[in-house]
């Protein structure tokens, strides 16, 4: 029972968006039944917000609970959180939905050729 398979995979998504799963029982098994449904899956949006989960982590050093992470950072729960840092049509892109995109800085040309 360590990957949940009582529920049905729409239980299973739906009882993830809602933070109703057990932490203890998110594990390495459903984190990749999560990335099993592919269509739901962003990756620029996965790796731009763990990259701000993980800066304020940093900043925030003194630790604390969910609780205090969740006051102490309310930016991070707004909708439009990543609109300061990618245009809404960059990440309703099926480019942004398939890997991880970095965004120019303002004025700052990106590098010749293509990266990869």
């Amino acid at each position: 029972m360590a990957d949940l398979p009582h529920l049905s995979d729409d239980e299973f998504l739906a009882a993830l968006e809602a933070g109703t799963l057990p932490e203890a029982r998110f594990n390495h098994v459903a984190h990749v039944r999560a990335l099993g449904k592919s269509e739901r899956y962003h990756e620029a949006i996965t790796i731009a917000f763990m990259s701000l989960i993980h800066g304020q982590l940093w900043h925030q050093a003194e630790g604390g609970d969910w609780e205090e992470f969740r006051v102490r950072n309310p930016q991070l729960f707004r909708s439009d959180a990543l609109l300061a840092y990618y245009p809404k049509q960059v990440l309703e892109s099926p480019e942004a939905r398939a890997r991880f995109l970095l965004m120019p800085l303002a004025g700052v040309p990106p590098p010749a050729g293509r990266c990869a």
